[in-house]
């Protein structure tokens, strides 16, 4: 009995396929590996609560009911002595200039003269300033493509000082000479023009800041033990009004203190006497140390975590009401895909790809997330994952030794 001539081809059809589709997956497996891999790599992250915090430290108010332009000789954050002028009230505009500008002549023919005194009393090495110069000037290129203009302002002097040093070492004192000429006549005509200011005296020693808000007199530090959800919440909603007449307050102590507001069950790992960093995102790029002073906890609201700062600069010095991130605990080594931990002999840890074989390699967890590890990093000890090895994290049949090639 013949084949029918469409079974036939049929036949030939189905064959042909099949024969695609094995040479297909030959190919396929000849290229591609049969394993996975993710590369060990450094990584750090930390456990925390986040909170809204209420800033309390000793403050004294600076009065005066002098009128006119202010012009502020310290900047917010900067210490004063007891009696130190802080801030200068001119009549108007004009005289308030030209009084800035006798300060700044002040300041540049001071450091000239320094400058002067040394090249007398010393032999400038241009070789080693040429090198510092060019150091500052690839510091001052960082600065201006990162945009940090008021840095770049507050090293003006930094790098004008080493600029005027390098060009006296080769032999332009006369040119130093006459710019002091120069300055000097300048701050006399200045002179004639502005009036003596009104100056506004620093009561204690400490740092100065040149606003008030009102919660000066509410609250002092020694109060800050005791405050508890009630109490904070009362602080918060009571009235502020700045003093009259206040034209600015000195902190009185670098210590001051973070009351922060802290869900009731995010308080088991802050414990009292203990030393935690506090990120603050909006005013500071780094976190700040605390200890632990309190936790005062009512029953069904918030717990208040008292905290002691003793780090004290611009851009804390008049915060007051933040938020804040309480970091109770950080974590350090090397980061594992969850999916690839196995169990060899009793003991945790991965495979890894040395060149074409595959190694067993012990871990040690540390923190442990719903997609990854972070494991300790031991370099004395080969048998522990170390940084940069290949971790396989997909792969069948593994086991120590076992040769994997494409």
């Amino acid at each position: 009995m013949k084949n029918s001539p469409w079974i036939v081809k049929l036949f030939s059809f189905l064959f042909a396929v099949f024969l695609l589709v094995f040479i297909g997956l030959q190919a396929y497996r000849s290229v591609k590996r049969p394993i996975k891999t993710e590369t060990a790599v450094s990584y750090s992250t930390f456990k925390g609560v986040s909170a809204t915090a209420l800033v309390i430290r000793d403050e004294t108010i600076i009065f005066s009911d002098a009128t006119g332009v202010k012009n502020y000789k310290i900047a917010d954050g900067n210490r004063v002595r007891k009696d130190g002028t802080v801030i200068e009230i001119f009549n108007d505009i004009k005289t308030a200039q030209a009084g800035q500008k006798t300060a700044a002549i002040d300041e540049e023919i001071d450091a000239l003269n320094e400058i002067m005194r040394m090249s007398e009393g010393y032999v400038l090495h241009t070789k080693l300033l040429a090198d510092q110069l060019t150091e500052k000037l690839f510091d001052l290129r960082k600065l201006i493509n990162s945009g940090d203009y008021i840095e770049i302002a507050q090293r003006k002097k930094e790098y004008t000082d080493i600029f005027n040093k390098y060009r006296i070492g080769k032999g332009k004192e006369k040119d130093y000479k006459e710019r002091l000429n120069l300055l000097r006549e300048e701050k006399k005509q200045l002179q004639a023009e502005a009036k003596t200011p009104v100056n506004i005296k620093s009561p204690q020693s400490g740092f100065f800041v040149g606003a008030v808000d009102g919660y000066e007199n509410i609250m002092k530090s020694s109060d800050a033990l005791t405050v508890d959800f009630n109490k904070y919440e009362a602080l918060l909603n009571q009235k502020k009004t700045p003093e009259a007449n206040a034209v600015g307050k000195v902190v009185t102590n670098y210590e001051w203190y973070l009351l922060c507001s802290v869900p009731e069950n995010e308080t088991s790992d802050i414990v009292r006497g203990t030393e935690i960093m506090v990120n603050l995102p909006f005013a500071v790029s780094h976190d700040l140390p605390a200890t632990v002073l309190a936790v005062n906890a009512i029953s069904g609201k918030n717990s208040i975590v008292v905290l002691q700062c003793s780090e004290m600069f611009k851009e804390i010095s008049n915060i007051r009401t933040q938020y804040v991130r309480l970091i109770t605990n950080q974590y350090s080594g090397l980061r594992v895909n969850r999916n690839a931990v196995v169990f060899n002999d009793g003991e945790r840890g991965v495979y890894v790809m040395e060149g074409q074989e595959v190694r067993f390699k012990k871990i040690d967890s540390l923190y442990a997330e719903s997609s990854y590890l972070i494991v300790s990093l031991d370099t004395q000890d080969s048998t522990f994952l170390q940084l940069y090895d290949e971790v396989i994290v997909e792969g069948k049949d593994l086991y120590e030794g076992k040769v994997i090639t494409k």
